[in-house]
């Protein structure tokens, strides 16, 4: 803090004191926000890359299921033809058992994409990258 005093080459060391304590205050600021500023940014691509990483999981789960579901299909589509084709060689309670075996509404698929951008409006902000996001969402 300035000291104050009532010589006259005071009124120097008094301004001099002045602009140091503005100068030092103002380093500070700079010093305090830009940290927190720098810190947030590399917070921030954490997020990102986290994010991405959940989301690309999550396709990639989606794919595994629709192959499984495409697999399952294509057996339900083979035993049909083959049973109305007249070379399904068991019964038909048989046949029967086994369309039923084929049935692909067991698969479920990961939301985690889903409920990652309908639950926080904060997600869209945080993954910046709009291309990302209209990839992912389509």
């Amino acid at each position: 803090m300035p000291k104050f005093t009532k010589l006259p080459h005071a009124k120097q060391g008094w301004a001099h004191e002045l602009l140091m304590s503005v100068v030092a205050t103002s380093i500070s600021i700079v010093l305090t926000f830009g940290t927190a500023y720098l810190l947030e940014q590399q917070q921030k691509k954490s997020s990102q890359r986290h994010m991405a990483m959940m989301i690309i999981h999550d396709i990639d789960e989606s794919i595994k299921q629709m192959e499984r579901v495409d697999s399952i299909l294509r057996l339900f589509s083979d035993l049909q033809l083959s049973i109305m084709e007249g070379k399904y060689e068991k019964g038909i309670s048989s046949a029967s058992v086994s369309l039923i075996s084929c049935d692909p509404s067991f698969v479920h698929f990961a939301e985690t994409a889903e409920r990652i951008f309908t639950s926080n409006v904060d997600t869209w902000s945080t993954i910046g990258k709009v291309n990302f996001i209209d990839n992912v969402s389509s």
